[in-house]
């Protein structure tokens, strides 16, 4: 008659139980747990690379309306966010506490940003103040202040500028900026 043996172990804190080689092996150990955190999130995306306003004319003094690009947004459903746009590279070579273009030389050309056509100017004030030589003076974008995203889809919103020519002082040239955009949350 062939007697199994019971003999019970102790192993690093684990209790393992064991029959003879004729039975089996049970082995208690704690159950597996599991966990992760998922938090409230986005993204943002600009239309890339340069946009062309166009050629004017050392004669011309102002252009208005001129599409500068989309800013797509794409945050957790229902995340209320600020969109802010900085004072790009030449804030206040002309014009304090302005957007300006820069030429190849040392003429600039002023510029706003606006959330629409005929719409509000863009900056980033009461968006952490991004730039505090920009953001303090000029008005947020206040339709992105507590603008509620829908999710995956994204939402995208459209920018346009507005550009004096005055401040070149008829210098014929090409002038270029460009500015951060940034969420916060």
């Amino acid at each position: 008659m062939n007697k199994g043996l019971l003999g019970v172990v102790a192993v690093s804190g684990f209790l393992f139980a064991a029959t003879s080689s004729f039975g089996g092996v049970l082995v208690a150990v704690p159950d597996l747990s599991y966990s992760v955190a998922l938090a409230d999130g986005c993204t943002v995306a600009t239309t890339t690379g340069l946009t062309d306003f166009g050629t004017y004319t050392t004669l011309d003094t102002v252009a208005t309306d001129l599409p500068a690009g989309t800013v797509n947004v794409t945050c957790s459903n229902g995340l209320a966010v600020g969109i802010c746009v900085d004072a790009g590279g030449y804030v206040g070579a002309v014009t304090a506490n302005s957007r300006h273009l820069k030429g190849a030389g040392l003429d600039y050309v002023s510029y706003d940003l606006k959330d629409g056509i005929g719409g509000t100017s863009v900056g980033d004030l009461g968006c952490t103040a991004i730039d505090g030589a920009y953001g303090g003076d000029v008005a947020a974008w206040a339709s992105f202040q507590s603008v509620t995203t829908s999710g995956i889809a994204g939402d995208s919103y459209d920018l346009y500028a507005d550009i004096d020519f005055t401040t070149a002082a008829g210098v014929a040239d090409t002038y270029i900026d460009s500015v951060k955009v940034t969420i916060v949350w």
